[in-house]
């Protein structure tokens, strides 16, 4: 027979509190329905270095009924401060199904038996947890196996949307293009489950387009006010950011000898990874001047100034933007300067 339902549980105005460190296990045997027993552990203060699954307490626990574990706990981090646990360890218990704690975007980890579950919290907190939040419906039977399949009930849903408007050239076509993005995505949300009120995107534009420059300014006026009605709910913007390019046609720029003709090389070498003569000085001065940012005296009251420096990766896409940037703005001024 199946576990009971969570909503009968609730009525019983019924809690358990685990604390102090130590595993506790409570049997719930509703009226009807085969019996269920719970193993926890929660933690003694506010950081816990050592795995509680080392002191797990096989010897006592029923073999009559299945077990489902309630643990907060941080998973597959050695090192975490937060009672680290392997996937691995969590497995080699006796139980059903493992509910953890600590991490508020929902994530089934493993839906062999037993299942490895972060349920979430019911509605998202912030746009770092997008997708569907809402209960779990965890059944188990007393043969151990166990399933566990999401209601998505929140009213509010986060989503982070990409949008590719590669060789549009019209700056209505890009915003249309955003639109239909938003709307497929709401439509789809709205299949999935209980129609969300709310959905807010966060967007990120690519592709070449030769109305790159104008694209920038245009993401910049879309959060909190660009709206995309459907039915009762709205999908809208939370933040957008730019991450197309110019239409520019590097390699035959870069086959000049003007300004535009030095930036095209240069970029394309930072591009296919040639750590020729030019590109190493242009490294050089890109970094010395981070340093001189990061080093001035603004910044002495922060703590970590040294972390605050972009690593390579981070710092090789602002370049090669800022890069394309100044080579479309370059190209532009040397077409609308007077031949001689």
């Amino acid at each position: 027979m199946r576990s009971p339902a969570w909503p009968k549980w609730s009525r019983r105005s019924t809690f358990t509190f685990w604390g102090g460190g130590e595993w506790s296990t409570v049997t719930v045997a509703p009226e009807g329905r085969s019996p269920v027993q719970f193993v926890g552990w929660s933690f003694r203060e506010a950081h816990e270095q050592a795995s509680p699954v080392e002191s797990f307490p096989d010897g006592r626990l029923r073999d009559d009924a299945p077990t489902v574990g309630l643990l907060h706990a941080d998973l597959n981090a050695p090192g975490s401060v937060y009672a680290p646990v392997s996937l691995g360890a969590l497995r080699q218990c006796p139980v059903s199904a493992w509910l953890l704690g600590h991490i508020h975007a929902p994530s089934l980890r493993d839906d062999r038996s037993p299942l490895v579950l972060y349920p979430g919290s019911l509605q998202p907190l912030d746009p770092s947890e997008p997708g569907p939040h809402g209960p779990w419906r965890v059944e188990v039977v007393p043969d151990g196996t166990s399933t566990a399949a999401q209601l998505p009930r929140a009213p509010l849903r986060y989503e982070h949307l990409e949008v590719d408007v590669d060789a549009i050239d019209d700056e209505g076509a890009v915003e249309a293009a955003v639109t239909d993005a938003m709307r497929d995505r709401l439509r789809t949300a709205r299949e999935e489950g209980p129609t969300p009120q709310r959905l807010v995107c966060r967007l990120t534009l690519t592709g070449r387009t030769p109305v790159h420059r104008a694209v920038c300014d245009l993401v910049e006026t879309w959060p909190g006010a660009l709206e995309v009605p459907v039915a009762e709910s709205a999908a809208v913007v939370e933040a957008a950011v730019a991450r197309t390019r110019p239409a520019l046609d590097l390699e035959r720029i870069a086959e000049g000898t003007d300004p535009p003709a030095v930036l095209a090389q240069l970029l394309l070498a930072m591009r296919d990874g040639a750590e020729d003569e030019h590109a190493q000085e242009a490294w050089a001065a890109i970094k010395a001047a981070c340093s001189a940012v990061r080093d001035s005296p603004a910044y002495d009251p922060l703590p970590a100034a040294d972390d605050l420096s972009p690593d390579r990766e981070t710092l090789a896409d602002m370049v090669w933007r800022q890069g394309l940037l100044l080579l479309d703005e370059l190209r532009s001024q040397t077409d609308a300067a007077p031949q001689e």
